[in-house]
């Protein structure tokens, strides 16, 4: 199947999935959703979307995978913003990571085994990223 294909197919299914297991009102109320979601759309690869099949993820064109992201939102917005930061964290794994550090993080993120996250420390950026002013300088010879 297509990139485009392997999308429609998500969407179809969190569609009809989200009708019958997804209670975002039940989840804020119990400030979380029962961990056999994470499980069910991990099995499914939502959170490997952007991953090489190589490490277990689909692999989607970013359009295609951003379509999937676009119905999730339309559908919980907390939900989305988990597999959104799984998928960057694994984004930036699989694209600067050491070959080490993806085989041991990579499927396991992808499979929505484990999460990623992110955060902010700068007091003046608050939520917003273009307001950091930390700049990274290498100090040493690179390995």
């Amino acid at each position: 199947m297509s990139s485009h294909e392997d999308a429609d197919v998500l969407i179809a299914w969190f569609r009809d999935y989200a009708s019958l297991r997804i209670d975002s009102r039940l989840a804020d109320e119990r400030y979380g959703f029962p961990p056999h979601v994470f499980l069910d759309l991990g099995n499914q690869g939502f959170f490997g979307m952007n991953v090489s099949p190589h490490y277990g993820g689909l692999g989607l064109k970013t359009a295609d995978m951003l379509r999937v992201i676009e119905q999730i939102a339309a559908i919980d917005i907390s939900l989305m913003i988990v597999i959104g930061e799984t998928i960057q964290g694994a984004n930036t794994l699989q694209n600067y990571a050491t070959d080490s550090l993806r085989e041991q993080y990579l499927p396991n993120l992808a499979s929505g085994r484990i999460f990623a996250s992110g955060a902010m420390t700068e007091s003046v950026a608050g939520s917003n990223p273009r307001a950091m002013k930390s700049t990274a300088t290498r100090i040493g010879k690179d390995e």
